[in-house]
């Protein structure tokens, strides 16, 4: 196990990165990263900090905020966990590097460098000012295999950087007065033109008598389930040889109590799932665990975002597939008769 940490110094509306071709030897050799190093014997994150940036840069610092904790996991080193900083006020003037070429990249040109995809995370988490987050990288090689946030998986890089701007903004549930066949239409289209889907692959709804004509909840969100699973059949039904992908979208209803429980069923004719890979789907919506996001096949497009919108509406989920035939999710969600 080894500590480190790692400070973005911010001047201008830009940050101080660190270009490293200097060394042969270097683990980060060719990336762009921020300023730091490892701890030595009896010092404290900050006094880490502050010499390493003074070593590697000439400055001192004077104001500085301690933004996250960030676990590594790779075969080919030891755990390392990094203590991260963003920096805003310092003293003195920029020295030559032993390590790698300083400069000041303006804050909208930095995913434009040649960056590790974790730091392209936790970058976009400081650029939107996201609070104090762990997150956790495990690596094969250069490859990101598993990223997780606040216990949180993730089932790609994009759906990681979108999390610290799509949480914030999700995280009351809305009473809206909406008509889910119109939803249902309208979110198919919206996906249609997203993923340019000609003939080959053919959506259809049914929408059952025993569903309301207008509902009380959230539509929007509703809405973004929806359109996850249908990116989900997507992906499997254009796996398959032959253009023959059918994606069928089936909503009913069952009045209990004071409520009607809403289900959506989204099934396809694809590839479908290995046991392995069911299995895998099946722990993640249960408990979190992510582990199948190892896969590079793109299984698990949003799941993250799914289970999370599920669970916040006090609904359920559930999947079944067989391989070679297909894949069906179910969703249901608690909703008032408006």
């Amino acid at each position: 196990m080894r500590m480190t940490t790692l400070c973005y110094i911010e001047k201008d509306d830009s940050y101080l990165m660190l270009h490293r071709t200097k060394k042969d030897k270097d683990i980060n050799k060719g990336k762009w990263i921020g300023v730091g190093g490892h701890f030595l014997d009896r010092e404290s994150p900050e006094e880490c900090l502050y010499r390493e940036v003074l070593e590697e840069t000439g400055l001192h610092l004077t104001s500085w905020r301690f933004r996250g904790i960030i676990t590594f996991l790779s075969e080919d080193y030891p755990t390392e966990y990094m203590c991260l900083y963003t920096a805003d006020a310092f003293t003195g003037d920029l020295i030559e590097c032993d390590e790698g070429d300083l400069k000041w990249i303006k804050k909208d040109e930095l995913m434009q460098l040649n960056l590790w995809e974790g730091d392209r995370i936790f970058l976009s988490y400081l650029l939107k000012d996201y609070p104090f987050f762990s997150m956790k990288l495990r690596y094969e090689g250069d490859e990101l295999k598993e990223c997780m946030v606040d216990g949180k998986h993730f089932s790609s890089v994009e759906e990681a950087e979108n999390w610290g701007d799509w949480d914030r903004e999700n995280q009351e549930v809305k009473e809206d007065c909406y008509d889910i066949g119109s939803l249902v239409e309208h979110t198919i289209e919206d996906v249609k033109i997203q993923y340019d889907i000609g003939e080959q692959i053919q959506i259809k709804s049914v929408m059952e008598e025993s569903v309301p004509k207008r509902l009380s909840g959230d539509a929007g969100k509703i809405g973004q389930i929806i359109s996850k699973l249908l990116q989900n059949s997507i992906f499997f039904v254009s796996k398959k040889k032959k253009n023959e992908g059918e994606i069928l979208v089936h909503i009913w209803g069952e009045h209990v109590s004071y409520a009607t429980w809403i289900y959506i069923e989204i099934k396809d004719n694809g590839v479908g799932m290995t046991k392995d890979q069911l299995n895998n789907v099946k722990n993640y919506l249960k408990d979190g665990d992510t582990r199948l996001m190892e896969s590079k096949e793109g299984l698990g497009i949003g799941l993250s975002i799914i289970t999370y919108l599920v669970k916040l509406m006090s609904g359920t989920i559930e999947v079944m597939s067989k391989e070679g035939e297909g894949t069906r999710f179910l969703v249901n969600l608690p909703q008032l008769e408006a």
